[in-house]
């Protein structure tokens, strides 16, 4: 029962009793009705009439805690029983005026039947204080309790409503203290008090029912690598400080400087352009987390009395698909800006907000760039100001980016501050008011010798030699002048020249390596690879290949795994030994730091996220940086790869190893299956899938293939002996199998079932026709191959699944969606399902109207039902 329902309650009760109380105790005349008693004095009738009332209002059921059950069963008797004495002096007594109302009772009642009564009601009391201590103690706890979640989730969410929550606790448990202070107050004081408890706990209800909401609505933004790619960007010291700065001293002349102007004064877009390796990224994280930016952004704002909102992100080509697409800029812009200003959700996501009690479709782009749109046109007073760094990291056509960016930066509210590589598209958009630009590797010669400073003093044996031999600072003035403002080539180059240092070279010998280094990053790239051991030479490419392939980092526990395996079992596919254990982990992982580091020379790194508790996903292995993946990802690289490595290895085979044997390691550790981090297990499968989707594209029938398909089986074997009740059902591994497309594989399955379909769970047909999204595409999966596969496995398109047959959901779903109706695949799989026997007077419910659907297709996909018959 809800507290505020048991507060309810326990008022009505306390009514009663203060009722019968009062009776009881007062000594005033009372009449059997008005038409015999003087104004304003008490009736039998009257008191009827109360009684009546009041044990309605008391209504005892089994949802309700079991003491007020008894206690308001307890009144709701002695109610009857006083109606029955009342009701018999008013119709058959002869007397019509009593000196009390325990005198009248008397006349009708046994003493010692009216002395129990007077008992009962006060051990009611009693109890009633009693009961409603221990109903406070536990509502309170759980109120308190849910309250405690919205907090934790609001500090997770960085939700600024910590205000407004301790708020509500603080009245809450206010309004608690002063009712348990004193059980045993007047009956009216503790109506009273019970009332303002009650009002309470509706605000409190209110409150928290609202922040849920606007909390539902940021998780439904916020994805899990949001801030990766920002927090992983090297943390400017003492570098960029020239950016807040007029006018920028070069080596022989000054330069004006428009960038602390457009900050304050002016709108549109400020474009940062440079080089790769130049330090785009470290500088947009300097600028858009530095105080004075902030300053001088809060004069622009309140030039136009309105308050100030930044937020920033930063594209990363070899994250996830959300950190490279237009979905992944839009929803992390929108969720800084309701993170901070959460007032403004209930104005540009009420529709969002009505249809919380229903399952809640994915944001598409329009929808995210229609309401931030409406945040910057709606007189909300706000000014926004957002950093976007690396443009040319985003995957997708680089047209439609700056489409949409000038879309948000037509609106006189917003302006952007952006960076990128100076590609003809980009300079085309932005580069056209010199005021507005800034080229990085011309402003950064300071900037790079203070980092090289600061590395080599920091060097202990270094400061050493140095301090005697002060010609080896010269080394620093040496980088600075062949750096050409590339900071990625500074730091190889710093790095190596440590590692020179470190064995103790002569001035002479650093020299030489130095002049040995190449200036242009691919031949520095090349050169590094050169330096590799010959005895790590085919680890070090799959490694490589391993990180080129994923469709987001891989885990460094991957790596770890494929190396044990292949110590253990001679071989990285077929059986695997099931020996290695989740303790394991976190010592493989260290040895395999050390080795990434020597058979790839740096080009890799680990990428670690300490919010991650469970040692398997807080690493992963990164490229040093985009012009590292983009160098090995030419075609020279890729023909010296495929020499290299043996005609049978298949890099996507191999990573569906990895991730097939992490989930397994993971699921013996029955802990960690049960909590949070099994969901993050369960999140493997897309890289799973994903890989296994590029084999069928590449092999159409081959062992590879076949290893492929065992892999997945091995893997739907593990989910469906684990906890996760969802994954024993018959099709759920095998319906995202045909989410993802994966005609072999389904193929295959459905041919063992000789025909016998599954059907005590969602039909597969179903997952074909309505495929979710899936990861790492912008489009659902859905195909007509898919779909013949199912029609010739007898699957039938008239099943009913939720209440319609599969058929009419199709239909549903597409005349739903305009914009697919006319495609030639939809019209095409219309057509094979027509063939196949689908009902074209199938029925389906919208807006409480029964509506043939087959209509509404053709009206949207040009194709007149007429022809859908004659298929």
């Amino acid at each position: 029962m809800d507290p505020i329902t048991a507060l309810s309650l326990a008022a009505n009760i306390v009514q009663f009793t203060e009722l019968v109380t009062k009776l009881f105790l007062e000594t005033k005349v009372i009449y059997t009705s008005a038409t015999n008693a003087p104004v304003g004095v008490q009736t039998m009738s009257a008191v009827s009439e109360e009684l009546y009332i009041l044990s309605r209002s008391i209504n005892a059921t089994a949802v309700q805690p079991l003491g007020l059950n008894r206690l308001a069963t307890e009144c709701i008797d002695i109610a009857k029983e006083l109606r029955s004495a009342v009701d018999h002096l008013t119709v058959d007594g002869n007397k019509t005026r009593w000196k009390s109302f325990v005198v009248a009772l008397r006349s009708v009642r046994k003493s010692k039947d009216v002395d129990e009564l007077r008992r009962r009601v006060v051990e009611l009391q009693t109890r009633l204080g009693l009961q409603m201590q221990q109903v406070l103690s536990d509502r309170q706890s759980a109120l308190l309790k849910a309250f405690q979640s919205l907090e934790e989730d609001n500090r997770r969410l960085e939700l600024d409503r910590s205000i407004k929550l301790d708020k509500v606790t603080t009245a809450l448990r206010k309004s608690v203290r002063d009712l348990q202070a004193d059980n045993t107050a007047a009956l009216s004081q503790q109506l009273q008090q019970l009332q303002q408890l009650h009002d309470a706990m509706i605000n409190a209800a209110d409150d928290s029912n609202l922040i849920a909401a606007e909390q539902r609505i940021l998780m439904g933004l916020r994805f899990k690598e949001i801030k990766r790619r920002s927090e992983a960007v090297f943390t400017a010291r003492n570098t960029f400080k020239w950016i807040f700065e007029d006018t920028i001293d070069l080596r022989d002349s000054k330069v004006a400087n428009g960038f602390k102007k457009w900050l304050k004064e002016q709108r549109g877009h400020f474009w940062i352009e440079g080089k790769a390796g130049s330090g785009k990224s470290t500088l947009m994280k300097f600028i858009s987390t530095h105080a004075n930016t902030k300053t001088y952004l809060s004069a622009w704002a309140a030039s136009g009395n309105k308050r100030l909102v930044t937020t920033s992100f930063f594209f990363w080509h070899s994250g996830s698909p959300l950190e490279k697409s237009q979905e992944g800029l839009l929803r992390s812009l929108l969720f800084e800006i309701l993170k901070k200003c959460p007032d403004l959700i209930k104005f540009v996501c009420e529709d969002r907000l009505k249809a919380l009690a229903h399952e809640i479709e994915q944001w598409t782009r329009e929808e995210l760039l229609e309401t931030l749109q409406q945040l910057a046109t709606q007189d909300f007073s706000v000014r926004f100001c957002f950093f976007i760094d690396g443009l040319d990291e985003y995957d997708g056509d680089h047209d439609d980016l700056i489409e949409t960016l000038n879309t948000l930066l037509s609106l006189s509210d917003i302006k952007i501050c952006l960076s990128s590589r100076p590609w003809p598209q980009f300079r085309d958009a932005f580069g056209k008011n010199r005021k507005q630009i800034l080229r990085l590797q011309d402003l950064t010669r300071d900037d790079i010798r203070t980092y090289a400073t600061d590395k080599f003093l920091g060097n202990k044996i270094f400061k050493q030699v140095a301090d005697t031999n002060p010609e080896y600072k010269n080394l620093i003035e040496q980088v600075v002048d062949n750096a050409e403002g590339v900071f990625l080539w500074v730091y190889l180059v710093v790095k190596s020249l440590l590692d020179g240092i470190r064995n103790r070279d002569l001035l002479s010998d650093l020299k030489s390596r130095l002049e040995g280094l190449p200036q242009n990053l691919e031949e520095f790239f090349t050169h590094m690879l050169s330096q590799i051991d010959k005895t790590y030479k085919k680890r070090s490419i799959k490694a490589f290949q391993i990180a080129l392939s994923a469709p987001e980092p891989p885990l460094l526990a991957f790596y770890s795994i494929l190396d044990n395996l292949e110590e253990r079992s001679g071989q990285m596919c077929g059986d695997v030994s099931p020996e290695i254990a989740l303790e394991e982990i976190g010592k493989m992982e260290d040895t395999m730091k050390r080795r990434l580091d020597e058979r790839c020379k740096g080009l890799l790194e680990i990428s670690t996220d300490q919010s991650q508790q469970n040692i398997v996903f807080r690493n992963s292995v990164v490229f040093l940086h985009r012009s590292v993946r983009d160098f090995l990802n030419t075609r020279d690289m890729q023909n010296m790869f495929k020499e290299e490595l043996d005609k049978g290895y298949n890099v996507n085979l191999t990573s569906c190893q990895a991730i097939v044997e992490t989930i397994r390691i993971i699921r013996r550790d029955e802990t960690v299956w049960e909590g949070a981090d099994a969901k993050a297990s369960v999140e493997l499968l897309p890289q799973l899938f994903y890989h296994v989707l590029e084999i069928e594209t590449q092999y159409s029938s081959s062992e590879v293939v076949l290893n492929a398909h065992d892999i997945l089986d091995r893997a739907e074997s593990i989910l469906r002996d684990s906890k996760w009740k969802w994954w024993r059902k018959d099709t759920a591994f095998v319906g995202n199998a045909v989410e993802w497309n994966l005609c072999g594989y389904v193929k295959r399955r459905v041919n063992s079932w000789q025909g016998l379909l599954p059907t005590r769970e969602r039909p597969l047909l179903d997952y074909a026709l309505i495929p979710s999204k899936v990861k790492y595409f912008p489009d659902a999966l859905r195909s007509q191959e898919m779909v013949s596969i199912l029609l010739e496995s007898k699957a039938n398109p008239n099943e009913m699944f939720k209440d319609f047959t599969i058929w009419a959901r199709f239909l549903k779903t597409i005349v739903a969606q305009r914009h697919l109706a006319r495609q030639a695949d939809i019209i095409d799989i219309a057509k094979e399902l027509v063939k196949n026997g689908a009902d074209l007077k199938a029925v389906v419910t919208r807006t409480n109207k029964r509506t043939i659907v087959a209509p509404q297709f053709s009206v949207w996909s040009g194709m007149p039902t007429g022809k859908l018959e004659e298929v």
